[in-house]
Parts: C-alpha cells; sequence; structure tokens
C-alpha cells in the first residue's frame, strides 16, 4: 500500500487464506477482486520487519469508498 503517493509510506501486507477482504458493506470478497488505486482499511499485525519496505500481516482488509 502507499497513502497519499508518499513512497516512503510503503507497506506491504502479507495475506493467506486466512486474510478476510471485505467490500464497501462488509461483504466477503475474493482477493482477486482487489485493483491498483483502490483505497482500503487494513486490519494488521502490530509487528513490521525492518525491511525496505516493511511489511506484516494482514488480518482484514475493507474497500473504502
Amino acid at each position: 500500500t502507499i497513502s497519499d503517493g508518499n513512497l516512503s509510506s510503503i507497506i506491504q501486507f502479507n495475506t493467506s487464506s486466512d486474510t478476510v477482504i471485505l467490500d464497501w458493506f462488509g461483504r466477503r470478497i475474493n482477493f482477486t477482486r482487489l485493483t491498483i488505486g483502490m483505497r482500503v482499511r487494513i486490519r494488521h499485525a502490530s509487528f513490521m520487519t525492518a525491511s525496505i519496505p516493511p511489511q506484516t500481516t494482514a488480518f482484514e482488509i475493507q474497500l473504502l469508498r
């Protein structure tokens, strides 16, 4: 992800079959429905790697309007 076009804000979120992906209404959707440029809210682990870009595990991804 990237926030407001700021390259220093990039975070890589790792997903698994346990990651819940929701549309605007809170209904489950497939990962394949996500596309570049969508606005999302991600609930993630509290840790991040020290790599560049930092990485962490995504638990839930929800589309925003």
